[in-house]
């Protein structure tokens, strides 16, 4: 994959700041696979409890047992119930931009923009 790196990047190399370079995708290890997996049950298992219930009458306690872990083990993944709601949301954000970025990567047949095109009604216009 080609990234740009930023002119601001602290950790960078000073000869790749502004450039582009090629990046390639790292395996993600097991243990991370899990982390990810239990981070995403607990936001699963919150979201569905709070479709019946009210956000500040559910309980910590109820969103781990409800998942099978003990609340510590819910403290390893979030700091309070406002980052369970936020952590599904960013996964929904995910989900939602992959399919619209690999489309818009793959689609050919759109010509590029040119500044001309046609109203409503097919007649041509242009910028001025």
């Amino acid at each position: 994959m080609w990234h740009k790196v930023p002119n601001n990047a602290n950790n960078a190399n000073s000869r790749l700041q502004g450039r582009t370079v090629y990046t390639v995708p790292m395996p993600v290890d097991l243990a991370e696979r899990k982390r990810r997996a239990i981070r995403g049950e607990l936001s699963e298992v919150a979201l569905a409890l709070l479709t019946d219930r009210k956000f500040e009458s559910l309980t910590i306690d109820e969103i781990a047992a409800a998942a099978g872990v003990s609340r510590r083990t819910f403290f390893r993944y979030f700091t309070s119930k406002e980052d369970v709601v936020f952590a599904f949301l960013d996964q929904w954000a995910v989900r939602l931009a992959a399919p619209l970025a690999a489309a818009a990567r793959t689609d050919q047949s759109r010509p590029p923009a040119t500044g001309g095109g046609q109203c409503a009604g097919g007649t041509p216009w242009s910028r001025r």
